[in-house]
């Protein structure tokens, strides 16, 4: 799915079904690559961690606090390292949903469901639950606002919203309704390029999707990431952040193609976190988070640990925990911001978050995965047989 920290916050064809054998190695104590991850990891629980890392990182900044302790050590930001998994996963599930039934009706139905009616419902409750709570307009004028209509507008996501009338106008971030959708625009273009770089069997010829996934990483190391080049703020803090976030995806992306290639190690793992620890304050190995992280991203996810990987039995709460984490977190930090601690504020705002989480998911997200499978039952007759795995 589509989390994540704001940024003004601070060639052949791959194997889609690996044989059992291969499958298997996952519960083996060493296996020999990530063949077989697609089917048995830790997807879920990871996506709920980013969503948990994303809510304590806001919970510094909203409070008009230093940055979280990653962030002060010379890191990215935990929200950030949040979204990035967001990401990383999100272009290895997507890109894999195509492989498997590269239909451009089917994809688009798929995507459409999994983003748009969570995201509805958030606008709604924010505009005319959240919203009137905390204005300080008064509320005819409130309803009445073309601030108020436009914000609406979200659902189309091109450009986001982040403004209400009156609303946390006295916030340390002050008149940030939900800072967190701004990545959502990324993810829908990247589900944009995935559709394209199927369509045009890039996305089949694995060896041409690494050689794009390069020049994307060099056009972000060599113009985006340097303010001074590209001289307008809106690149450096929206497009920049955004084009990061790509890389993560692409990455993503990349892994799948080429998991049966990747060697499974846990030493490598360690490596590749120790590259990413000494890349902090060194803008030279700013980029080696696109090799390090995607792969200790997926290391965690092939763990055997069978029993953590139905922990989104019940549910997966985790884009619902990313869509309202910031009104929620916003809205205590409105009444009860002098009684706040970071420990606090984490702690309250998850609590409520899942809860509206958990009504999110069995009120909205759910019956639009059903409508998403009965789709795909459908538009799959022209074409080939859906995978239900994104």
């Amino acid at each position: 799915m589509p989390v994540k920290s704001a940024p003004f916050l601070n060639a052949g064809a791959p194997t889609l079904a690996p044989p059992d054998s291969e499958v298997r190695t996952l519960d083996a104590t060493v296996p020999a690559n990530f063949s077989g991850i697609e089917q048995h990891n830790l997807f879920d629980l990871l996506r709920f961690g980013a969503a948990t890392l994303v809510i304590f990182s806001h919970s510094y900044a909203l409070l008009g606090l230093p940055k979280d302790p990653l962030a002060s050590a010379g890191g990215m930001p935990l929200g950030t390292l949040g979204v990035a998994m967001f990401f990383a996963l999100s272009g290895f599930l997507v890109s894999r949903s195509w492989l498997l039934n590269p239909s451009t009706a089917v994809f688009l139905a798929s995507r459409f469901l999994r983003i748009f009616p969570g995201l509805l419902f958030s606008t709604l409750l924010t505009a005319f639950a959240i919203g009137p709570l905390v204005t300080t307009e008064p509320l005819n004028k409130y309803f009445a606002s073309a601030q108020t209509i436009d914000y609406l507008n979200n659902v189309l996501l091109f450009p986001i919203r982040y403004n209400l009338p009156g609303v946390f106008a006295s916030n340390p971030m002050s008149g940030a309704v939900n800072g967190s959708l701004w990545s959502l625009p990324v993810e829908v273009l990247m589900y944009a390029t995935v559709m394209i770089l199927g369509l045009t069997r890039v996305l089949k010829a694995r060896y041409l999707l690494l050689t794009f996934t390069i020049a994307c990483a060099m056009l972000e190391m060599f113009v985006f990431s340097k303010p001074h080049w590209s001289g307008k703020v809106e690149l450096t803090v929206l497009v920049g952040p955004s084009m990061r976030m790509a890389m993560f995806f692409l990455c993503g992306a990349s892994f799948y193609s080429f998991r049966a290639n990747i060697p499974r190690d846990w030493r490598i793992a360690c490596v590749a976190g120790l590259a990413w620890y000494l890349s902090f304050n060194n803008p030279v190995l700013a980029s080696v988070d696109y090799l390090a992280l995607p792969y200790v991203f997926f290391y965690l996810a092939s763990l055997p640990l069978s029993r953590l990987r139905n922990f989104a039995k019940p549910g997966d709460f985790s884009y619902g925990l990313y869509l309202f984490a910031f009104p929620v977190q916003q809205t205590l930090v409105h009444f009860w911001r002098p009684h706040l601690s970071v420990a606090t504020l984490f702690t309250s705002a998850f609590v409520v978050t899942l809860l509206l989480s958990v009504i999110s998911w069995h009120l909205v997200e759910s019956p639009s995965l059903r409508l998403k499978s009965k789709a795909r039952r459908i538009l799959s007759t022209f074409g080939p047989t859906p995978d239900r795995a994104s």
